[in-house]
């Protein structure tokens, strides 16, 4: 995967599913999680990657993403050398309780890649960012 403007250094793309308290697993700080039980890009309805911004002091692959501006190009790379690309078209940041779970996790309506982060303060206390930014881009045409 590649993000204009996020040095992600073509992070590698894996499945991950859910934790056992029902959060969606999140992978290493160096890889992006695509969420296996949902859809693939271009398929109808949100295609969810998730990276971390931070994980156990180092950077994660998406520390800059609440970075990325409208207009900015993501290239999802598959096994068999083929991609597919997108247009970023909104960023949001929601708190941890605010985050439109029907809409990042759409199963229909027209095909959204959803990069999803934690982003806003952190919480020493509870050792989380308290939001999270989302990064909506649609297949490039």
């Amino acid at each position: 995967m590649t993000i204009d403007g996020v040095p992600i250094d073509d992070a590698p793309v894996v499945a991950v599913g859910v934790e056992s308290n029902g959060e969606l697993e999140i992978p290493g700080a160096r890889e992006v999680g695509w969420y296996r039980f949902g859809l693939t890009p271009q398929e109808s309805g949100s295609a969810v990657f998730a990276a971390h911004i931070a994980l156990n002091g180092r950077n994660g692959v998406f520390r800059r993403l609440a970075d990325v501006q409208p207009g900015a190009v993501v290239t999802v790379g598959y096994e068999d050398g083929s991609s597919s690309t997108h247009v970023v078209t909104e960023i949001a940041q929601y708190s941890k309780a605010d985050l439109p779970l029907e809409r990042v996790f759409a199963k229909t309506g027209d095909p959204i890649l959803t990069l999803i982060t934690c982003g806003g303060a952190f919480n020493r206390s509870l050792n989380t960012y308290d939001d999270n930014v989302v990064v909506y881009a649609v297949p490039a045409h």
